[in-house]
């Protein structure tokens, strides 16, 4: 399951909610076709108004109509399946598509996406090395990245990321 967002608080008499959704875009708590929580119980969300623009909206959960009922929802995440994701254009990627891709240089294969970590200045691809048990992250930037195959599970380096590793292990 991915996590999508979480109940900060019930907000009003009526039942709604505020919540921080942690899409891209913050209506797709509404559109998504399954949303659960820890539990997997089914939740359908109505839009209702924004709170904090991106990424805080108001909304009604099917079924709460009151606030001492939408109490019982704070705190909970709220997840869904990746397969309920759009699809996305050829040289776009979810984070999860990345991890398990072999990172390769031409036909050497240098080690496998543990994870993708966002530490605040780009997105950093950790990589388990083929040759020691340590991991290192790379940038996961044009400089540095030649091409991703998502079917194949490959990433394809630059020859610095190469002479990099080569470096450091």
């Amino acid at each position: 399951m991915i996590l999508l967002a979480k109940i900060i608080c019930p907000k009003g008499v009526k039942g709604r909610l505020k919540i921080e959704v942690f899409t891209e875009d913050p209506y797709f708590i509404t559109k998504c076709p399954l949303v659960v929580n820890e539990k997997k119980e089914h939740l359908k969300f109505i839009f209702c108004g924004w709170i904090k623009k991106p990424s805080q909206i108001e909304a009604q959960c099917q079924g709460i109509d009151s606030r001492d009922k939408a109490e019982f929802l704070r705190g909970m995440n709220l997840y869904t399946f990746f397969e309920h994701f759009p699809s996305l254009p050829y040289d776009c990627y979810y984070w999860k598509e990345l991890e398990g891709c072999a990172l390769q240089y031409g036909e050497i294969g240098l080690g496998t996406v543990i994870r993708v970590n966002n530490f605040g200045a780009t997105d950093l691809l950790e990589i388990s090395s083929s040759k020691s048990s340590s991991s290192f992250f790379i940038p996961f930037h044009k400089n540095f990245i030649k091409d991703v195959c998502k079917i194949r599970k490959i990433i394809s380096c630059t020859q610095e990321v190469e002479e990099l590793i080569n470096m450091i292990l």
